[in-house]
């Protein structure tokens, strides 16, 4: 079994506004499935990704897990 982890990724905005993404660190769901947020240049950036890792993990484990595209096999190999 493989624990299920979210990566981050930021994108300045033209406003110094963040778009905070996540997506699954595994070989095949990496590009299947993200979520983002914009927050304000000004907050402590590290805290935000640790407080929406801690909110979106079990949230996208659920849709990987109840989605049609993924094959089993990848589904059975991940947990939270």
């Amino acid at each position: 079994m493989e624990k299920f982890i979210l990566q981050s990724k930021q994108i300045i905005l033209d406003d110094n506004q963040i778009n905070l993404i996540l997506f699954p660190d595994h070989y095949y769901l990496s590009d299947k499935i993200e979520v983002g947020e914009v927050i304000s240049s000004k907050l402590d950036i590290e805290s935000q990704v640790i407080d929406m890792i801690a909110l979106y993990t079990p949230i996208l484990f659920q849709q990987i897990q109840e989605m049609e595209n993924i094959p089993q096999n990848i589904k059975n190999s991940i947990e939270l």
